[in-house]
């Protein structure tokens, strides 16, 4: 099966990966400073980041087409996957950088803690040590289901690990559950039943009386309608690409129809609670398809007057991982700024930090661990 298009990048996906980074860093620095009082400014801030966390659900979105190109370009089919290869490739990305974080974490649990409610929201109570579990869902990528079950509140820097433990899970179990399935028609009945499952769990934990976001998402169940939108996005391409190429308007139009329901979804009456967690993840998943479907077609968002906002989703993998980090050591020196440029100054410091690990850590380290399964990028 031959990929959508010979490109390998493409900068409208690291847009949509800026969005998703950005209100999730919304998110976690809203409450650490003080709201600058302009009435609009308050309405749009709050609008902004108040469903930060559906940029986990973005993230996975975009994981789950980038993860299938991936397959299929590095394999002689993407049902017939070239294992060492696949799992040598997700090594490499993943496990340099997201070892490094964790290690330094609990590093600053066991040596750094100056008991400033500032450490305690970014790195968390020293506490969490006395937990066994903690470290071996750490270490073993299940971190997911710990941090939805266990009620042990965790500050900024480990919370955002639980998304960390879904992703190696799904990668861990879809190159063999496509040599099960063997062909398209199989694949697509499989990523109904995805969204049926997730769909399904959500509105039984609703049902239940759970109004809870851990329970409804965190729970590697709960978020497959997420990942199968990204893999019927590499389907979708397969057939429409060479049709939706020579007509713009189209694309333009399916790009625009997935945009909006993005931005209805996230901006709208979806908050992450009540009802709301039973659809609301599925229909955004649904408008980044969209979005991603025909906007890869259309030259504007190819533009390098983008590029520069392209920047923190080409390296968000970073910026995940290291804005709690970042936000406890630059905070003394934003906290009195006004909130947009607090804000602009924390995602600029974050994805510079992002960058230089990228291309003088992660890469290097990434090369080395390929090589060793001959796994050449």
């Amino acid at each position: 099966m031959p990929s959508p298009t010979t490109k390998d990048n493409f900068q409208i996906v690291d847009l949509t990966r800026t969005f998703a980074i950005v209100v999730v860093m919304a998110l976690h620095l809203k409450p650490t400073l003080y709201l600058s009082k302009e009435p609009w400014f308050q309405a749009f801030w709050q609008a902004f980041q108040q469903n930060g966390i559906y940029g986990v659900f973005i993230f996975f979105v975009v994981s789950g087409f980038l993860i299938t190109r991936v397959l299929a370009a590095r394999s002689p089919s993407l049902f017939n996957a070239r294992f060492s290869v696949f799992y040598g490739q997700r090594i490499g990305r993943i496990f340099p950088l997201y070892f490094l974080v964790v290690l330094a974490g609990l590093a600053a649990l066991f040596f750094a803690n100056d008991s400033s409610h500032r450490f305690l929201y970014c790195f968390g109570d020293p506490q969490v040590l006395a937990y066994p579990l903690f470290f071996l869902t750490l270490f073993t990528f299940n971190f997911n289901w710990w941090s939805a079950v266990s009620g042990v509140h965790l500050a900024v820097f480990f919370s955002v690990l639980w998304s960390l433990s879904v992703e190696e899970q799904f990668y861990l179990i879809y190159p063999w559950l496509l040599t099960k399935l063997g062909n398209v028609r199989n694949l697509l009945v499989c990523l109904g039943l995805m969204v049926g499952v997730a769909v399904g769990w959500r509105w039984g934990i609703y049902q239940f009386g759970q109004n809870d976001f851990g329970l409804s998402t965190r729970f590697t169940f709960g978020v497959l309608d997420a990942f199968a939108a990204g893999i019927f996005l590499y389907a979708a391409s397969l057939r429409w690409d060479p049709w939706l190429r020579s007509r713009k308007g189209v694309s333009g139009l399916i790009s625009l129809a997935g945009l909006l329901l993005g931005l209805a979804v996230y901006f709208g009456p979806f908050a992450l609670e009540g009802k709301s967690l039973v659809l609301g993840p599925t229909l955004l998943a649904l408008g980044v398809f969209g979005f991603l479907l025909g906007g890869r077609h259309l030259p504007f968002f190819e533009s390098p007057a983008l590029r520069w906002l392209s920047w923190p989703g080409k390296y968000c993998y970073g910026n995940y991982l290291f804005h709690g980090a970042v936000l406890y050591f630059i905070h003394p020196y934003i906290v009195r700024l006004h909130t947009a440029f607090a804000f602009v100054v924390f995602v600029a410091v974050t994805t510079i930090f992002a960058a230089l690990s990228y291309h003088f850590y992660e890469m290097p380290m990434n090369r080395w661990i390929r090589n060793s399964f001959s796994a050449k990028p």
